[in-house]
């Protein structure tokens, strides 16, 4: 029987053809590589966030349990709005300092993006632009960004202003001031704030947990979204809108223009997020009258969302699994996901 090694330590025991290594959390491959150079080779990898990753290993399958546990834990939250008031066009919401994030405010400021609501720490003004302007310099002449944006792009954020809640105090994390620590949790967060931001907006500029990797993640970001019923915009995640369709959600491709999510490197799926949308972006009459038409299925995928859909999805994964890892996966699922709150 094949043994479960986890990552959760941040040093696993030695892999071998009988085991299979469990990654918590978003990562780069970079990590499981060297997880592999110094501990041997495992026969399978799971991870529990990603629902896709671009990694050179054949036996490496994603489960998004992070994204079940999340819906989940808002499946029983009464929710009541039926016709939301579209107050603004779109909406964003940012708290760790990441490069996909930055780039959403910097583009917010370089489209000239008037009609928003969001939340922000203010951590992050600036940015480290290196690894940007490195893709820059491969694209060539395919390259998105023209002179006159790109010194744009590399200034710090001007416009957007701070705004942000706090559970307790103001209370920023010591290790490098990347991120708000005491924001109280997503329950809180959403049941005392963010719905109103959500419910206000037709549109959310989705920027989930990644960096430069070609992957797919959902968490609450992404729940938000579909809680708040808002049309999705994924700001630097490669295929988002794919995943998401493929876990059973309308991701309103007559609406929204998702093309930008097969682009190779992050600034163009940033980039084209935005250009590809900018006229249902800056027009809050188009954006409420789309909405409006969309709203039942908008609902339905509230109700999806909170009655399973993503736990029926992850049953049929792991069904389709290799037959030695499927009770794995199921340990390792549940480890997470406690039985008596899964939909099976």
């Amino acid at each position: 029987m094949l043994r479960i090694v986890a990552t959760l330590d941040g040093v696993p025991d030695s892999l071998d053809e009988n085991s299979v290594l469990h990654v918590y959390d978003t990562f780069e491959p970079s990590q499981v590589y060297e997880i592999i150079q110094l501990k041997g080779t495992p026969k399978y990898i799971i991870n529990d966030t990603y629902s896709s990753l671009d990694i050179e290993f054949d036996g490496h399958y994603c489960l998004p349990i992070v994204a079940e546990l999340t819906a989940l834990r808002f499946q029983k939250f009464p929710e009541t709005q039926i016709a939301p008031d579209t107050d603004h066009t779109f909406n964003f919401m940012i708290n760790k300092k990441q490069i996909n994030r930055h780039l959403c405010m910097k583009f917010v400021e370089i489209f000239g993006l008037r009609n928003y609501d969001y939340t922000w720490s203010g951590i992050g003004r600036d940015f480290d632009m290196s690894d940007i302007i490195s893709e820059l310099g491969r694209l060539g002449g395919d390259s998105p960004i023209g002179s006159k944006e790109r010194a744009k792009l590399l200034a710090p954020v001007t416009k957007i202003q701070p705004k942000f809640f706090h559970f307790e105090k103001p209370d920023a994390t010591v290790e490098e001031k990347i991120s708000i620590a005491n924001y109280g949790g997503n329950y809180w967060t959403w049941d005392t704030f963010l719905h109103k931001m959500f419910y206000g907006s037709a549109i959310s500029l989705i920027t989930e947990s990644l960096r430069f990797q070609k992957a797919a993640v959902f968490s609450e970001k992404t729940v938000y979204s579909v809680l708040g019923l808002t049309f999705p915009i994924w700001v630097g995640g490669y295929q988002q809108a794919q995943y998401w369709e493929n876990l059973g959600f309308d991701v309103f491709n007559d609406v929204i223009n998702h093309d930008y999510q097969h682009y190779d490197t992050l600034i163009e799926r940033c980039y084209y997020a935005f250009k590809l949308n900018i006229d249902l972006l800056s027009n809050k009459g188009w954006a409420k009258q789309a909405r409006t038409d969309c709203l039942s299925r908008l609902i339905k995928n509230r109700d999806l969302l909170q009655n399973g859909q993503i736990s029926s999805r992850i049953d049929s994964m792991i069904t389709d699994l290799p037959l030695d890892l499927q009770e794995p996966a199921a340990k390792i699922r549940s480890r997470l996901v406690k039985p008596k709150n899964n939909n099976k």
